[in-house]
């Protein structure tokens, strides 16, 4: 970017001359081009300590070192200013972003900023000092460019990448190691209101018999597209209350339709994050609990038909348990036991067994009803 200066043509001149010097020195490598425009009287201030020059034959042996000795680099973000503070002398003043390229094999990045004092000669721009200053510490000893800190930078660079990748696969197979001793598998969505994937695992997709293409289309790249319909509205009460008053960690259970058309309950848990850029996605875990859940739906139906028939058929029953040290303890009796031994309520029935024996039974039966509870031993015996 060139500053507007005046509408004086030769301000402008000499600020593109300066941006063209600046290329052929980094990007080109052309010392000798730069010499071309250099006055018989010339100064020249550069970023190390050493580099100071006046003088033409010292001048030109300076720019013919250089030739060969500045690595190819790139000029961006140009910003120049130029003044005539007298007749026929131009200064310009400007910075830059300079960096190396990539196939140097170095990291040097630098805010370079530069000053030129130009005059005009026979109609011609000649260049009778610059000074260059930017934060070149590293340059050691009589270099004429930072080469060695580069070279260092970038092989320091490379080692921590190297570890990176190893620290990044020792954990991609830790990861594969859990995804594969559970039936689950990972997803991560936006924090919109259709929570949208921004992935899925290939563990996840499969739990319900799907690619992963093939997941993102049938469920329409949505969290809230995976649930069973009926399961949806409690699975968004559940996630609207854990994340109330700015909760992070959330947890529901709800059903998945398969690729073959049959139902998959699963737990969906996780937490809520920001990523790198300041976006808030929520991390989770898709875990297959099926089976689980129709056990536990197979014990309701037998327990709830088990009190059912506890509780109408016409004869009384009993139950107890028999402890530890060899004694039995009253647990209960259905509505039809209370009334054929008279009790009124549960209670007065409890209290008149000890031992498990009914304390109105005779002293005789009651020693054989000992025995033959000690008879029982497996489920079924009778």
């Amino acid at each position: 970017m060139n500053t507007p200066s005046t509408d004086n043509p030769q301000l402008e001149e000499a600020k593109a001359l300066t941006s063209r010097l600046m290329h052929m020195h980094y990007c080109d490598g052309n010392s000798k081009g730069i010499t071309a425009f250099l006055a018989p009287q010339f100064s020249w201030l550069g970023t190390g300590e050493e580099q100071y020059i006046t003088g033409q034959d010292s001048v030109d042996a300076f720019f013919q070192k250089l030739t060969g000795n500045i690595p190819p680099c790139r000029i961006w973000d140009e910003e120049y200013d130029a003044l005539e503070p007298v007749p026929g002398l131009y200064i310009v003043t400007g910075r830059m972003w300079i960096a190396t390229n990539p196939e140097t094999k170095m990291f040097i990045k630098v805010h370079q900023r530069v000053t030129f004092v130009y005059q005009r000669m026979e109609e011609e721009f000649r260049c009778v000092h610059i000074h260059c200053s930017n934060p070149y510490q590293e340059l050691v000893g009589d270099e004429l460019f930072p080469e060695k800190t580069g070279r260092q930078s970038y092989h320091f660079v490379q080692e921590r990448l190297t570890e990176l990748e190893q620290q990044a696969l020792q954990q991609n197979r830790q990861l594969e190691v859990v995804m594969s001793s559970i039936a689950g598998g990972l997803k991560i969505s936006n924090d919109d209101d259709a929570y949208s994937y921004a992935f899925v695992s290939k563990e996840a997709a499969a739990l319900f018999g799907y690619t992963v293409e093939e997941f993102l289309t049938v469920t329409g790249g949505t969290a809230v597209g995976a649930v069973y319909p009926p399961d949806l509205k409690r699975a968004l009460a559940d996630c609207a209350e854990a994340f109330r008053d700015g909760g992070l960690s959330y947890s529901t259970r709800y059903r998945v339709r398969c690729k073959d058309g049959s139902l998959k309950w699963i737990i969906d848990s996780g937490k809520k994050a920001q990523d790198a850029e300041g976006h808030w996605m929520v991390n989770s875990l898709y875990l297959d609990v099926t089976q689980s859940e129709e056990d536990s739906q197979r014990i309701r139906e037998q327990s709830q038909l088990l009190t059912s028939i506890y509780d109408t058929v016409p004869c009384g029953i009993i139950r107890f348990i028999r402890r530890a040290g060899g004694e039995f303890e009253l647990i209960s009796l259905n509505q039809a036991a209370l009334s054929l031994l008279g009790y009124k309520s549960m209670e007065e029935g409890l209290r008149d067994w000890h031992g498990g024996l009914l304390g109105s039974v005779l002293e005789e039966d009651q020693e054989m009803l000992r025995q033959t509870y000690f008879q029982l031993h497996r489920v079924g015996d009778r």
